[in-house]
């Protein structure tokens, strides 16, 4: 007998479900499914015909988890971002949440790549554009995973391209003498928490703020990156602003699920890992696996791996 399936729920009788059953029921494609089974974030065997099939009870977590996650989301503050050509725009619209008295973080830039930038960083829940401004891209491409840049042969020189355009267009020079550490503490998840400011001022290591900054100072500051510590997440893309010699940390919680290396961003730069399990569970995550959105302690597993890389001579 052929099992229907309903995309909102899994019934009682699906013990087991193929991938493309499992994609419908999760409303995700098939090599996202196909990467969750090899991530371990969903349980699957092979037939003999090498057809997967995929425990219901796997994707029955999978879809409590995201229930939760949304739960937890709309207790939070919702972050906005603004695109607007016409300061009168932006000044009707933060006038309008105020009138509202929406729980909303805004962010507003005036130039289109300065939005875009600002958006990678902060992960909006929404982007605001001026409704009589026309938003023309040419070319474009859209990349099956969305942000896998690795599908381009030159993706690399497309990288250092996009940091020269904008580095010129600030009148901003590399100068690269500084230990820098971004421990998202402006944000609600993935925080690199207790931070040793004594080993900071031991080891000449600043700390900053970086999606608190204009963009021409966000700039700045990358561009001055010798080191660079940061945790997991859309953070990943400060890294088109370091350089090849640039030696770079990034911090896991739970495993390695680096977003630098699934999107290629880790060959800009002298990259390394560290996975940390000293975590804090995170009330704002909104991964399926909520653990990978926990907060994470600073302690002398990442003291040592900084301390290495600012040293490091290679």
């Amino acid at each position: 007998m052929k099992l229907r399936v309903n995309m909102k729920a899994i019934t009682p009788e699906m013990e087991y479900l193929s991938t493309r059953q499992s994609a419908k029921v999760l409303q995700v494609s098939l090599g996202t499914v196909q990467k969750m089974v090899e991530l371990g974030e969903l349980i699957a065997w092979k037939t003999r015909g090498g057809h997967r099939r995929i425990l219901a009870s796997s994707l029955e977590q999978q879809l409590q988890r995201r229930k939760r996650a949304m739960r937890q989301k709309t207790t939070q503050n919702c972050i906005a971002m603004g695109i607007f050509r016409r300061t009168e725009n932006s000044e009707e619209l933060l006038q309008s949440i105020a009138d509202w008295q929406l729980k909303v973080e805004m962010e507003v830039a005036v130039d289109s790549l300065e939005g875009l930038m600002k958006a990678v960083s902060i992960a909006p829940d929404l982007i605001f554009l001026d409704a009589d401004t026309a938003y023309a891209f040419s070319d474009l491409i859209v990349t099956p995973e969305g942000r896998d840049l690795k599908i381009y042969p030159d993706y690399q020189e497309i990288c250092r391209e996009i940091k020269a355009i904008c580095f010129a267009k600030h009148g901003i020079s590399e100068s690269r003498t500084k230990n820098l550490i971004y421990g998202r503490n402006e944000l609600s998840r993935k925080n690199l928490l207790k931070i040793d400011q004594d080993f900071l001022n031991a080891n000449s290591i600043e700390q900053v703020f970086l999606s608190k900054l204009s963009f021409k100072d966000y700039l700045v500051t990358l561009a001055s990156a010798d080191t660079f510590t940061y945790v997991v997440g859309a953070g990943v893309f400060n890294l088109l602003f370091l350089d090849d010699d640039v030696r770079v940390l990034e911090i896991n919680p739970y495993r390695n699920n680096s977003w630098a290396q699934m999107f290629g961003l880790s060959k800009l730069c002298k990259f390394n890992v560290v996975i940390s399990n000293n975590l804090e569970h995170s009330n704002a995550a909104a991964q399926d696996e909520l653990i990978l959105d926990s907060h994470v302690y600073f302690d002398q597993q990442i003291a040592a791996q900084i301390k290495n890389l600012i040293t490091c001579n290679d």
